[in-house]
């Protein structure tokens, strides 16, 4: 299937980070390959409201996704040890080039 008909964006919210990938189109795409960056060190996302868990690995993940479907995938940075709990404060972070959008392969 041609991923391209895929759209992605990522959210930043109480320290998690949020990935909304949207089929924009009528067709069913099966095994559709999402690359999310900038989340090094997990093996598993949770994909929310969905009460399922897919595998994480090399940046990447595989999903199908139905006509018009958007999945919403969930990631707990302060509980990876990636990002400071709520109230922290991440060095550096001044002048820190911006996290690439999620993009679809």
């Amino acid at each position: 299937m041609n991923s391209t008909l895929l759209e992605g964006a990522r959210k930043n919210y109480d320290g998690d980070q949020y990935f909304f990938i949207l089929n924009m189109s009528s067709k069913t795409l099966s095994s559709q390959a999402v690359t999310l960056p900038g989340l090094s060190g997990l093996s598993r996302l949770d994909v929310f409201g969905e009460g399922r868990e897919l595998n994480f690995a090399n940046g990447q993940l595989t999903d199908q996704f139905d006509p018009w479907e958007m999945h919403v995938y969930h990631a707990d940075l302060a509980g990876f040890g990636i990002l400071p709990a709520a109230g922290g404060e991440v060095s550096g972070s001044v002048g820190a080039p911006a996290v690439p959008e999620p993009s679809c392969v």
